[in-house]
Formats: structure tokens, sequence, C-alpha cells
């Protein structure tokens, strides 16, 4: 996938998640985080952390990592969507990457990692619809049609 199909894939769940009604306030905050990490992470330097003085990032390679952390924002956000706990996983790899490919004291850089700390931090509770009454209207049925 071009970094292009990846932006506009994003869009369309990003369209998909506001366009729902029942969307709850904590998706809204996610994605709204996630686009200021996308803007930002067009801006950071291309600058390794290290105690010693390495060849800058070539075009490709920045490209390259730009696409691993958009790839993991996605997985991220698919991961929140389901409740899964690889959640906060995804986070801190990004904040690993960043940290790894990039200078973290640039404000860029300083300003996706303060987002990523504020999205780890935020509770994420998904609530699951009670089924119980079909279930006790489908035991009691099955019961009926087991007596004789």
């Amino acid at each position: 996938l071009t970094s292009q199909q990846m932006l506009e894939a994003a869009g369309a769940v990003k369209k998909h998640v506001e366009n729902d009604q029942a969307a709850h306030s904590w998706q809204q905050r996610f994605l709204a985080a996630w686009e200021q990490i996308k803007t930002q992470l067009a801006d950071l330097v291309k600058v390794r952390r290290s105690g010693q003085v390495l060849p800058a990032l070539t075009s490709e390679q920045l490209q390259g990592v730009k696409f691993h952390l958009t790839g993991e924002l996605l997985l991220a956000e698919v991961d929140l969507l389901q409740g899964d706990p690889d959640y906060n996983q995804r986070l801190y790899s990004m904040e690993q990457l960043i940290g790894r490919y990039f200078d973290p004291a640039t404000q860029p850089a300083v300003a996706i990692l303060q987002e990523l700390d504020a999205l780890q931090a935020m509770s994420v509770v998904v609530e699951v619809p009670d089924i119980s009454p079909p279930l006790l209207w489908l035991d009691q049925e099955l019961t009926r049609r087991s007596l004789p």
C-alpha cells in the first residue's frame, strides 16, 4: 500500500466512526489525537538518537519509518475499537520507534510522545450489550420443548 492509500483508508475509517451516531467520546478523542500525530509525523527530523554520529536517514528509509509508524497507529486504532489489550503495546512500540529514529527533544517529537502518553493513560472500557433476556428465553424454550 502507498502512503496515500493508507491515508485514504484511515480517512475512510475516521469518517465511518464520525458518522456513527453510537460512537463514544473516547473514539472521537482517539481519532482527534490520531490526526494530530499523523500531522506531526511529517515534521520530524531525520536524526537518530545515539552517542555517535550516524548518517541521516535516506528519503526511502524515512518513508519506511513513517509507513511503519502509520501502520502501528492504524493497528492501534483497530485494537482499540475491538477492545484488544494490544492497544497500549502498539502505542509503546510507536514511542520506541520515534526514540530510535528521531530526536525526541524536537518539538514535533515531544508533541507526538505527549499524545501517545495521553492515549496510553486513557481508560478504555468496552461496553458489551446485555444479552441475558434472549438467552433466558432460549433456555426456557429449549427446556419446554424437551419435556414430554
